[in-house]
């Protein structure tokens, strides 16, 4: 066995150790976030039964449904965290798996790689764009439901002489 092989064995041995370790981390993880979403969802259904009881239950409904989307975000994204953890480390194994590059292949990979994380950072920005237009909208429509309308001007032709 030469020096190449015996490190690529190194490699698979230590992606193995550390992906069981990360495997029970993820469980763990996964089931921290099933229960805090199953605990959430109840008490957002439990909140829209009880908007039903009233007199005009869309509005409340509403509300509690855009409470229920702010609260669940962080979760989607925590598991999206771990699926794009879960992904990198199938693809340590499958590279350790295959034979060691030329040095175009891992040329061609870091240039992928900076490529993606060049496009999730784009995806970042435009969604943090979009999430301030939709506060600047939503506050310039409550604004706007404060503000008094001024009534139109009489127009020259009617006026009485």
């Amino acid at each position: 066995m030469n020096a190449g092989h015996a490190f690529v064995a190194s490699l698979l041995g230590m992606a193995c150790g550390v992906g069981a370790l990360a495997a029970d981390n993820d469980a763990a993880a996964r089931a921290r976030l099933r229960t805090e979403r199953v605990a959430l969802q109840a008490q957002f259904d439990q909140r829209e039964r009880d908007c039903i009881a009233l007199a005009a239950p869309g509005t409340c409904i509403d509300a509690v449904r855009r409470e229920r989307r702010a609260a669940l975000a962080p979760l989607r994204g925590e598991e999206g965290a771990l699926e794009a953890a879960q992904r990198r480390q199938q693809a340590l194994a499958r590279a350790a798996a295959r034979p060691s590059p030329s040095g175009v292949q891992v040329e061609r990979a870091q240039r992928e790689e900076r490529s993606r994380q060049a496009y999730e950072a784009r995806q970042r920005a435009a969604q943090a764009h979009r999430d301030a237009a939709a506060q600047r909208q939503a506050k310039a429509a409550s604004a706007a439901k404060d503000k008094p309308v001024a009534p139109l001007p009489v127009p020259a032709a009617a006026v009485p002489r």
